[in-house]
């Protein structure tokens, strides 16, 4: 059954899939960061074990609003700041902490019965 009073702070179209890019293209490609970024990042990525988008934030090459736009691009998804969108009161229940912090997540937004 459907819930007609779904409340989305900015609904949109969904988009039909694209082939997954890899996030420095993304950021290229939004013009947050320039090639030769790419590259210094991508050379220090061989030798430090961390994600690129934490490479280039902490390299000063990329802040981290582009980076998270461009993770939002490259997985398809909608992009949320809690800080301007926080997650309805209420859901701190509904996950098991272990859950929300192996994969980084929250319950943010019930689209459930009321």
């Amino acid at each position: 059954m459907s819930n007609l009073r779904l409340h989305l702070s900015d609904p949109q179209a969904a988009r039909p899939a694209r082939p997954s890019m890899p996030l420095g293209r993304h950021l290229i490609e939004a013009g947050a960061i320039g090639k030769s970024d790419l590259i210094h990042a991508l050379d220090l990525q061989n030798h430090v074990d961390a994600p690129l988008g934490e490479i280039l934030m902490s390299e000063g090459l990329a802040n981290p609003q582009d980076v998270l736009e461009a993770l939002a691009r490259q997985h398809n998804t909608q992009f949320v700041d809690l800080r301007d969108d926080p997650p309805q009161q209420g859901l701190g229940h509904r996950l098991p902490a272990s859950l929300c912090l192996e994969y980084r997540a929250i319950a943010w937004l019930d689209m459930g019965e009321p």
